[in-house]
């Protein structure tokens, strides 16, 4: 594998792992909220 290849194929193991950070960060924001609502809801 050239030089060329092999910054090409890492640049998108990067976007990738910037992808998983991304989704990571949503899903906590969703379960975060969803906390507060359970919680504000119980008595």
């Amino acid at each position: 594998m050239n030089d060329k290849e092999n910054k090409a194929s890492h640049s998108r193991d990067t976007d990738k792992k910037q992808k998983v950070a991304e989704e990571e960060v949503r899903r906590t924001c969703v379960y975060k909220k969803y906390l507060l609502r359970k919680f504000r809801e119980t008595p």
